[in-house]
């Protein structure tokens, strides 16, 4: 338990506003959530290995995610003033968001831990992602969309006691780190 504790403590100072350890947590990989990963609805869909089809089927998704014994919930919490040109400021927060991610999963590494992040708007690791061409460059440290496993972000929210909304406003990007 006290690395559990240390973790939230680490993931806060890295800046999430959020953080929430779920013991036993096992999330459900839904059809109905995947089906928004399509070409029409994301640009991302057939173009990195985190994201349909490089990613797995949705049941080899469920696969992926039942070898884990417990999860991290964190969330970046922004407020955003509704005539700044928002748009924009999302993108930079969510980038901000998954960077803060990728740090969090690098240090529970370091420690010998084997983690799934799973994500808003999937890796960020490289550049640019070498799907379908070739083989990903860092599988070790790639960082999977929430929505690719069909995780319905509201329940896992709820599971963990944070709020969720699309409120206006209000952007909640939400991540979670499977612990194996």
């Amino acid at each position: 338990m006290a690395s559990c504790e240390r973790y939230i403590v680490a993931a806060l100072e890295l800046g999430f506003s959020r953080a929430v350890f779920l013991p036993g947590l096992k999330l459900c990989c839904r059809p109905e959530i995947r089906m928004y990963c399509n070409p029409e609805q994301c640009q991302n869909y057939g173009t990195t290995w985190v994201c349909p089809p490089g990613c797995g089927s949705i049941e080899e998704c469920q696969e992926r995610v039942l070898g884990y014994r417990g999860g991290i919930v964190v969330q970046t919490v922004s407020k955003i003033p509704l005539n700044d040109g928002k748009w924009g400021r999302l993108g930079s927060l969510q980038r901000e968001h998954n960077s803060r991610l990728l740090a969090f999963a690098d240090r529970i590494r370091a420690e010998g831990c084997v983690v799934l992040p799973l994500t808003t708007g999937g890796c960020i690791v490289c550049e640019s992602c070498t799907f379908p061409q070739g083989p990903c460059r860092k599988p070790g440290r790639r960082m999977h969309a929430l929505s690719a496993y069909g995780i319905n972000v509201g329940d896992l929210c709820k599971q963990a006691g944070l709020e969720y909304s699309f409120t206006e406003g209000i952007v909640y990007y939400t991540a979670c780190l499977l612990l194996e």
